[in-house]
Formats: C-alpha cells, structure tokens, sequence
C-alpha cells in the first residue's frame, strides 16, 4: 500500500509543481509516479501533458514521450477520449504517421462508437492524402450517424471539409495534391 502512496505522492507533487509554472519539475514527479505505480492512468496523463512544451515547438523526444503516455492512459482506460485526441493528433500532425492514425482512431471508433470525434479526424487526413472518394464515404457516416450528436465546432469542422472534398471530387484528379 506504500507503493501506492508514494504515487499519489509523486502525482500531486506534479500537479502543485505545474501550478506553480515548473513543468520540468512536474514532469519528474509524474515520472516518479508512473515508475512507483505503472498503473496510476492520472499520472499518465500528466507525464504526456507535461512532455511537450507549451510554447515552443516539441522535439522527437518529447513527442515520442506524450504519445507513449497516451498509449498507457488508453490502456488502463480505453475510454480517455483526450488522451485519444491527443495520441491520433500527434501521430498526423507531429509525425506525420498518416497510416498508424487511420489506425489509431479506427481503434478509438471500438471504444466510442458513438463518438463523431474519430470519424471527423478520419476523414480530415484521408482528405489531407488527397483519397477524396473514402473521404466523403465516411463523412457521409458522419453527417448521416451522428448528426445530432455533433458538437458547435465539429459541425463548423464536417461542413467545411465537406465543402472541401466535395470541389476536389469536382475537379480532375491529375490536379490534386498527393503527398
């Protein structure tokens, strides 16, 4: 039970150290913690918080870290829709990991089938690797599914993308970007 408490320790000690502007500090502590219980998904989520900085763009390193801690979050529980967000956002954004984050949030789709979130990112980066046609099959699942269930900005986000794919359909396919 000491093992324990020392976690929980370490991960308040985190969180008092971000209060007070020390992420390095913070990011020891939830560090400590993770070693102490790997199983504390709070001090998890912390360690990815904490890895990348807030202002200055993240090494390899540092998002590497985040996306590890996110994987450990997901694992412990599977229903962490920010931790989600956040791992299938750096593996298209920071890595440019296109593949691995259809992937990722196709696995997300399991946990929250109900959730439009994976599906509108889904569609985002088949649209970004210029596959309009599978792009507007599962924005068409989105729209049709989960309509009333989308939130002020992923209904701004679907319409827009949708306005998107739907000119790139439009035009000649020898005129589109391919990455």
């Amino acid at each position: 039970m000491a093992k324990k408490e020392d976690a929980d320790n370490y991960y308040l000690d985190s969180i008092d150290a971000e209060k007070e502007g020390d992420r390095e500090k913070a990011l020891v502590a939830a560090k400590k913690a993770v070693e102490i219980d790997p199983e504390h998904a709070e001090a998890w989520w912390m360690v990815s918080t904490l890895a990348k900085p807030e202002k200055e763009s993240p090494t390899l390193a540092q998002v590497s870290l985040s996306l590890s801690a996110c994987k450990q979050v997901i694992k412990l529980n599977p229903n962490h829709a920010e931790a989600w967000v956040r791992g299938g956002r750096i593996l298209a954004d920071e890595l440019g990991m296109y593949e691995v984050a259809l992937e990722w949030w196709n696995d997300c789709r399991t946990y929250a089938p109900n959730d439009p979130a994976p599906i509108i990112e889904q569609v985002a980066i088949l649209a970004d690797l210029g596959l309009y046609k599978q792009a507007i099959n599962e924005l068409a699942t989105a729209w049709h599914d989960s309509v009333e269930g989308l939130t002020p900005s992923q209904t701004h986000r679907v319409a827009r993308l949708h306005s998107i794919i739907n000119k790139a359909a439009e035009q000649d396919s020898k005129e589109h970007f391919k990455p």
